[in-house]
Order: C-alpha cells, then structure tokens, then sequence
C-alpha cells in the first residue's frame, strides 16, 4: 500500500499512537516514495494537522521550524531517509524516529498490538480492516498480540456486519437471506471475498461455499429454500436440513445449475 492511496482516516489511524505516546512533538515524520493524493489536512481529537511534503533537509527545517512557531501540528511526508535528517532534525519527530507506512503498522496501531499472529497477513485484510474502521476504533488487544480469532470477529463484524462473532452455519445461512447479507458481501473487493470464503469453508465445511454462492448468483434471499432443498436431493437423511446443505451451485446463463 503506497502512501498515496491512503484515505484521510487511514492516515490518521496511522500517525495517532505516535502522537499518543509523544503528545510534546510538533510533527510525526513519515518515509514514503510516491507522492502524496490526499488531504492536506487530517482531523484528530486534539484538534487539525496540517500535511505537509517536504524532500529537502531544507524544507522539512523550514516546515518544523514553522510548525513550532505557530504551535501547529504536521505530518511530515519525505522520500529521505532517517540518516538523511540530520540528529537534530530527527530529535524534533514524534519518537523521534521517522516511520515507513504500511499496512501491517496501521493495523498494529488500530488494535494496540505489538505483533501479528502470521496466518492473517493477506493484504486484503488489512485494507479491509483500515477501511471500515469504527468511528470509536477497535478495541485493544490483550498481551499485545492481534490474533486471527480478534481480526476475523472484527472483520465479520465491521465489513461484513454479521453480527459480534463469526457465523455457525445457520446464522451465515440467515445473514445471507436478509436484504444487507448479500449488498455488504457485494460491497466488499474480490481478495476480502476470497479471504472470507477460505475461512468460512475451514470453519463449516463445502455448506458454507455453498451459500456465498447463492449470493453471488442473485439468490441469496432464497437461501433457506435452497438449502431445503439440497438437504432432500443430496441429505442422507442423518443429518439436520440446514447443517447437511451442502450442494455444489454455479451461475450459467443467468440460472441456477446443479451438480
């Protein structure tokens, strides 16, 4: 994720736990190569940020000495790199440190964690994740790490708005038959989609796949009636109706076809 696709609220959920933890400092400094397409403002609780681009030693003193000057705040945005600053420069930046912006350091600061657990850095769940943010933010994670269980309720939750915890089959099933199941999974990229789909088959197994296909071909409100009727033509009979509904299902030529 380069600096210049990022949005004003993923800008600010990035810079915010560096001025958290250094309220003192006039600007957070940030390395970043491509240029910048956002807003030269960002609003935060302790009032507006200014920000600012600055790739010469030159300006960023000029920018810092200014921002001092009027008691403003800024995030400073610069191709240089940290031992390019100068001591005294550096000593000016929030931690004094400049930081490289990416996706996993802004989903560390959105749940105060320290460390990732590994199985959930895919990319997609990170921009998800950033993108639906909740105006109050999301709760901190204990012991510092941001586990797979924390971000798929999350994600459950704030994306696809599922309810507080990911689904069983019979609430994936209900969710998709309610009029928002099927917009906000519409709504959402194809990689989230994917993501989403490669956890709820782990979890229940070829039903699930079976349901998100219902949606993607238009009938997801008849999800139920479907699922029925896949438990009378394919059910052994050993198992209940909606957590036997395993049909395979595909669109073609507008239709529902059944294999």
């Amino acid at each position: 994720m380069s600096v210049g696709t990022l949005s004003s609220q993923q800008l600010r959920t990035f810079v915010e736990e560096k001025w958290q933890r250094d309220l003192g400092a006039a600007a957070v400094g940030l390395h970043v190569t491509s240029s910048w397409q956002g807003p030269n403002k960002v609003e935060f609780d302790f009032g507006t940020a200014d920000v600012v681009r600055a790739d010469t030693v030159f300006e960023i003193r000029e920018t810092l000495r200014s921002a001092e000057k009027a008691k403003k705040r800024v995030i400073l945005l610069t191709k240089l790199q940290q031992g390019d600053l100068g001591h005294d420069v550096v000593a000016r930046l929030a931690r004094s440190r400049l930081f490289a912006v990416n996706q996993w350091a802004s989903l560390c600061s959105l749940f105060k964690a320290k460390e990732i657990d590994p199985s959930i850095c895919d990319p997609a769940i990170a921009q998800a994740l950033l993108d639906c943010r909740p105006l109050d933010g999301y709760p901190p994670v204990s012991a510092g790490l941001l586990d797979a269980g924390t971000v798929w309720r999350a994600i459950c939750r704030h994306v696809f708005d599922m309810g507080e915890r990911e689904p069983d089959l019979v609430s994936l099933m209900l969710w998709a038959a309610t009029e928002k199941g099927p917009v906000r999974y519409t709504k959402a990229s194809d990689e989230i989609r994917a993501s989403l789909r490669r956890r709820l088959v782990g979890n229940l197994g070829d039903a699930a796949d079976s349901v998100l296909a219902f949606m993607e071909s238009g009938a997801g409100a008849d999800t139920l009636a479907l699922s029925v009727a896949c438990q009378v033509v394919f059910g052994d009979g050993g198992d209940g109706v909606l957590d036997a509904a395993a049909a395979r299902h595909s669109p073609a030529r507008g239709r529902a076809r059944w294999r």
